[in-house]
């Protein structure tokens, strides 16, 4: 009997692959930190130990890569911010998109921090900058932005928020959406009136398990 010939992998697979490698690592650094051994991630995936090394050779190579779909997730909150109508609007883009990409992939953060660790020149995010200047001023002009808030203090401001993502809660939750309210609400150039807040505040009972990480 002859025995079915056996399929050559293609470049489809291998790129396959590598989308699969990216995909659980960042949930396998989110749940075991950083320096998670790769051989652990091959068994998260469902790969050979030789699959991760063909295509990032080290543990660098790999948050490198990673870093790089964060800097593709960011320019395009970029492009969103830089089709608003008005400097607060784009600085609310900002701040609301950045909030919600830092809490549907937690291991952001520490990505950022290594890749950072690793090649301190590497810093593709710098055409951030002048852009966040530019609606910070524009802001400003409007009269809606405080005339003390710099435009580092709104790049830095979803990232002290990050620890949202620390939270037992999942994506649904209005807890980041209420909280980024009145944060803003402190932004603006007062006399304002409040924004009105839909979502309910949380009880003591259940503040207490959000930040214990119990379960209801």
């Amino acid at each position: 009997m002859t025995k079915p010939e056996r399929r050559l992998p293609t470049r489809r697979d291998a790129v396959a692959n590598r989308e699969r490698l990216l995909v659980g690592a960042e949930d396998y650094f989110a749940e075991l930190g950083i320096d998670a051994p790769l051989h652990g991630l091959a068994d998260r995936v469902g790969v050979g130990i030789g699959t991760v090394y063909r295509n990032f050779p080290s543990h660098p190579d790999l948050v490198r890569a990673l870093y790089d779909r964060i800097v593709e997730r960011f320019d395009v909150v970029a492009e969103e911010c830089a089709q608003q109508s008005s400097g607060w609007d784009a600085i609310e883009t900002l701040i609301r998109r950045s909030v919600q990409l830092l809490v549907a992939q937690p291991a952001t953060a520490s990505i950022m921090r290594r890749q950072h660790h690793n090649d301190p020149e590497y810093q593709p995010g710098r055409k951030w900058s002048e852009p966040i200047v530019e609606y910070v001023q524009r802001a400003k002009d409007e009269g809606r932005l405080r005339g003390d808030v710099t435009a580092t203090d709104i790049a830095t401001i979803p990232f002290t928020m990050s620890s949202i993502q620390t939270l037992p809660m999942g994506e649904e939750s209005s807890v980041p959406h209420r909280l980024i309210t009145l944060m803003l609400d402190g932004l603006r150039a007062h006399p304002h009136e409040a924004t009105p807040i839909d979502e309910d505040p949380l009880s003591r009972r259940d503040h207490y398990s959000l930040v214990h990480g119990a379960r209801n």
